[in-house]
């Protein structure tokens, strides 16, 4: 992926930029636990680069890889959005994926956004509880798709505030921690809704 440059140096936020620590090792775990089969439709939150959902439509599943599009500068003279950039990279693999792969905005909290997501089967999220100011939004449209979840996350912050994350979730779904995948530093979720919206 081209790096937002602005006469030599780096400029923006390279969240949704670069290949997270725990995609690999998630996408490995949910290919090892059989738990996507052929057709599954699948929400990816904070797709990023695409790593773990072009790899599971690779696998069989339809794939919808959300970002929020943020507008990123790769020169001077030039210009995209994270999801045009994540347009490219399922570009580059569409050979592996037979149109099982697609890009959409989806910015956490907004409902419309959300909504264009659905229908679906499962949502996964790999990475997306860097910052603590982001998880009620996210878990928001968690609470919106209504769906099963997968999140995988690697701690970072003190006193694995991560799990506060996972507290805005309790009352609706029912939370299963997988533990750590091993030899990775990724911590899995499962998440099933404790009752589906009428």
């Amino acid at each position: 992926v081209a790096q937002p440059r602005q006469r030599s140096r780096r400029v923006a936020d390279l969240t949704g930029l670069k290949i997270w620590p725990t995609a690999v090792p998630l996408l490995k775990y949910i290919a090892q636990q059989n738990v996507v089969l052929p057709s599954t439709r699948i929400v990816e939150l904070g797709s990023g680069v695409g790593v773990v959902g072009i790899g599971l439509a690779a696998l069989g599943a339809q794939v919808l890889l959300t970002d929020p599009d943020l507008p990123v500068a790769l020169s001077e003279s030039e210009e995209s959005t994270t999801c045009t950039l994540l347009q490219a990279n399922i570009d580059r693999n569409a050979h592996l994926l037979d149109n099982r792969a697609r890009v959409a905005r989806l910015v956490w909290g907004n409902d419309q956004d959300a909504n264009n997501a659905k229908p679906l089967d499962i949502v996964i999220a790999s990475d997306v509880l860097y910052n603590p100011d982001y998880y009620k939004d996210l878990a928001h449209s968690i609470h919106y798709l209504d769906a099963p979840a997968i999140i995988a996350y690697q701690p970072r912050l003190p006193a694995h505030k991560e799990t506060t994350f996972f507290d805005l979730l309790q009352p609706d779904f029912q939370l299963d921690y997988s533990g750590p995948i091993p030899d990775s530093p990724c911590q899995v979720y499962h998440l099933q809704p404790r009752k589906r919206k009428r």
